[in-house]
């Protein structure tokens, strides 16, 4: 392997790095289910937490969108990057296990709870105001991308209302949606240079302070690109929400309750894809030392040089 080559991969993984973050606001639109008879103990609480919650349906729909996003990244490649690229996808490929992400999910959540507080979780939930929210998400997923695209489009040219505009910053700044996507994002980033960093020699890895800089910058250039983003993608999820059900709901998350319940869902998943991405790193790592291996053996003898 040439020393070019080493850097298209290492370039490769870093963009699919990149892609995964910028994949997760897409992804935010969670699908829920209704439960049946409440369950008694804390655990089962927690089970049919996530269900309700659309946590359940977002984790079982994560492993498929990677494989769809990864098979259209490929597509776009180049003749000359597809070899390298399907090496690295290959990495991804697998490592979002959903039952593994659903039990991580389950124990996170019923390690930072009290089944008082779930119980409560779940009376928000099922109140005719929440299933309507909910309802209005699900009906997100059957829309197809192009008539999204479309409505955002429109957007750009016939802005929002103030007042509407104003109460969906307060839903923003109350559910705290841009900084889940960014703290999501900067998990899998994180993940991805720190196992580059770590398949490098001793003395070419970068020091801990430096790989947190690059994360920052990282993390801020995301959150100036996703605030505008989910914005327009909360306008369009809510659109049929009414002024008056809008200031309700986000009354909810302003609660100690609500604020609780949000971090419960949002901070379940982070875990799910953290313990996930643990195993990934293993892989990426193991990769870039066997490349690096390869291309020390392929890689042609210096001449001495002459006297």
């Amino acid at each position: 392997m040439s020393r070019q080559s080493a850097r298209q991969i290492t370039r490769q993984i870093k963009r699919l790095g990149l892609f995964f973050a910028f994949l997760i606001l897409p992804l935010s639109t969670i699908h829920a289910a209704e439960a049946t008879d409440p369950p008694k103990t804390h655990a089962q609480l927690v089970l049919e937490y996530i269900e309700l919650s659309g946590s359940k349906g977002l984790i079982e729909s994560f492993p498929g969108q990677i494989q769809q996003m990864l098979a259209q990244k490929q597509a776009m490649s180049s003749d000359q990057e597809k070899e390298e690229f399907t090496e690295v996808s290959d990495l991804f490929k697998g490592a979002f296990d959903k039952e593994k992400m659903l039990a991580e999910t389950s124990a996170y959540i019923l390690k930072t709870t009290d089944r008082d507080s779930v119980e409560k979780f779940l009376e928000w939930l099922k109140r005719p105001l929440s299933k309507k929210v909910i309802a209005e998400k699900n009906d997100v997923e059957k829309n197809s991308p192009a008539s999204v695209q479309a409505f955002m489009a429109d957007m750009k040219k016939n802005p929002l209302p103030p007042a509407r505009l104003a109460l969906i910053q307060d839903l923003e700044n109350a559910i705290q949606e841009t900084e889940f996507a960014v703290a999501i994002s900067l998990e899998v980033l994180t993940g991805t240079i720190s196992a580059l960093n770590n398949a490098m020699p001793p003395e070419k890895k970068m020091p801990k302070a430096q790989v947190e800089a690059q994360i920052e910058s990282i993390g801020a250039m995301l959150r100036g690109s996703l605030k505008e983003q989910v914005t327009t993608a909360l306008f369009y999820s809510y659109r049929n929400i009414t002024d008056k059900e809008l200031k309700e709901y986000t009354a909810f998350y302003k609660t100690d309750i609500g604020k609780k319940e949000n971090l419960s869902r949002g901070n379940g998943f982070a875990q799910a894809i953290k313990a996930s991405f643990s195993n990934l790193e293993e892989k990426i790592v193991a990769y870039m030392i066997k490349k690096t291996s390869d291309f020390e053996k392929d890689a042609p003898a210096e001449k001495a040089p002459k006297k």
